[in-house]
């Protein structure tokens, strides 16, 4: 019943988060499509992994927009709102997707890191975590070295 209730959570929020940035242009139709995809499967298996991949998006969404006149002169595919499709929605998340689905296969249920307890449930639960920091990491960079 749990995994049901997790679900219904999980297709709520992915749904909300595909609208909301197709409707901030933060997303192409395509984009949101597989933001959509991620959101669900990140959040169905884990809320802490939703979490995380909320902030991410949200934080690298908000840098997009950030000096967007300046990054309008220099770039010359530039799009308002930064707009990004499947594939660079992919880019930066089907690595941390499919380690999403292994810990929701083998795992189950959310828990905390014990690395002496369960080792590989917290091997996935880090290695989720660390992509979206390199992720983040190369975004922010990425946005605000646009904007001077």
């Amino acid at each position: 019943m749990a995994v049901v209730i997790r679900a219904c959570i999980a297709l709520v929020i992915a749904i909300m988060l595909a609208m909301r940035g197709k409707k901030k242009k933060s997303l192409s139709t395509s984009g949101a499509a597989a933001a959509f995809l991620v959101g669900f499967l990140s959040f169905l298996a884990s809320y802490r992994f939703g979490v995380c991949l909320i902030l991410f998006y949200q934080s690298s969404s908000s840098l997009t927009k950030y000096k967007g006149e300046v990054k309008k002169k220099l770039e010359a595919d530039y799009k308002e709102g930064g707009q990004r499709n499947y594939m660079q929605v992919l880019s930066c998340s089907l690595l941390a997707t499919i380690l999403a689905v292994i810990y929701f296969a083998l795992e189950g249920s959310d828990a905390r890191v014990d690395w002496s307890a369960h080792p590989r449930r917290s091997f996935l639960l880090c290695a989720y975590l660390g992509h979206y920091g390199c992720c983040t990491g190369d975004t922010w960079a990425s946005e605000l070295v646009c904007s001077f």
